[in-house]
């Protein structure tokens, strides 16, 4: 586990200058089934597993610090063996939704906290190149899910693409699901040339992109989904490894960024992506898992949860340490 919560003053970081393609109206169909999967499950009052949705409010403020994660669960599912990131849903409930790296389908999965699968979603007319990271932000029909397919490995891109999909109410009721949703496709080129990142957070004003470079250093992009542009704005220092996913406090004042090894946070003095060279890093409690690519804060019970790639793997959740 990382444990040491010692702040450390990032040095000075250098700052640079960076349209929806495709766009149809969200269309679904729904079959229903039956859930046959059970797997064990954090058996504290007030479990994650039972947690509340969003009511609405301005966000809580950020944790100063965090407990030790807690397994709440196991992914029962053989299938999601390469989960590349959790994001848990703000108005279902108890609902995580996770979705696979390069090489599956434009999927996404439900879960709940303890690891049992509660339906899919098909994101129609959406071709995946490399998912990598999950967001979710409020939009005009509610609440929607966006699709990071920001991975370049072989650095032949030029860019990323943002996949957004309005989320469905979920009726546990009516059994595991099958629905298929029409997304919009926004494609964001970079300023400088080909990037890999397997970050993505939504801030305030849209998608940042992270990327995973050598040198212990990711850049930070930040999107204009109406101008169709990214803008680099800094880079932030990481140590062991590169980073593999990230996200972003509901008022910009935090920075969540992890590598295969350890986990981060940035504290944002300014509130803001504008100046990240006053961000401070501190890091938080993460557990000894076999391929870290998920991290995701959870706003409503102040938190945040972390999944490995692998089969069967456990579900982590940190809340706010008692100590505050």
């Amino acid at each position: 586990m990382v444990t040491n919560r010692c702040l450390l003053l990032l040095y000075p970081l250098t700052a640079c200058t960076g349209a929806p393609v495709e766009s149809k109206n969200p269309d679904s169909k729904l079959e229903s089934g039956d859930s046959t999967t059970d797997s064990p499950v954090d058996s504290r009052e007030d479990s994650p597993a039972d947690s509340p949705v969003d009511s609405g409010d301005p966000p809580p403020e950020p944790c100063f610090t965090y407990a030790e994660p807690v397994q709440t669960g196991t992914v029962v599912d053989v299938n999601l063996d390469e989960i590349s990131d959790v994001v848990p849903s703000r108005q279902n409930g108890g609902v995580l939704w996770v979705h696979g790296d390069s090489g599956n389908d434009s999927i996404l999965t439900a879960l709940d906290a303890t690891g049992t699968t509660l339906g899919t979603v098909a994101i129609e007319g959406v071709t995946m190149v490399d998912w990598e990271d999950l967001a979710m932000s409020r939009c005009d029909e509610g609440w929607c899910l966006w699709v990071g397919d920001i991975g370049d490995n072989m650095l032949n891109r030029g860019g990323v693409k943002i996949v957004r999909v309005v989320e469905p109410i979920i009726d546990r009721a009516a059994g595991v699901f099958a629905l298929t949703l029409t997304g919009t496709v926004y494609e964001l080129p970079y300023p400088d040339g080909s990037h890999n990142a397997e970050g993505m957070g939504w801030s305030k004003d849209g998608p940042v992109i992270f990327t995973k470079r050598d040198g212990d250093i990711a850049d930070v992009y930040s999107g204009d989904l109406v101008a169709g542009t990214l803008t680099l704005r800094g880079s932030l220092p990481i140590d062991r490894n590169t980073a593999t996913a990230a996200d972003i406090w509901p008022d910009d004042s935090r920075i969540l960024l992890r590598t295969y090894m350890a986990l981060w946070e940035y504290w944002l003095p300014s509130g803001g992506f504008s100046d990240l060279s006053h961000a401070i890093r501190v890091p938080v409690p993460v557990a000894d898992e076999e391929q870290g690519e998920s991290a995701s804060y959870d706003p409503v019970r102040r938190g945040y949860w972390t999944i490995s790639e692998r089969v069967n793997q456990p579900i982590w959740f940190s809340g706010c340490s008692s100590e505050q």
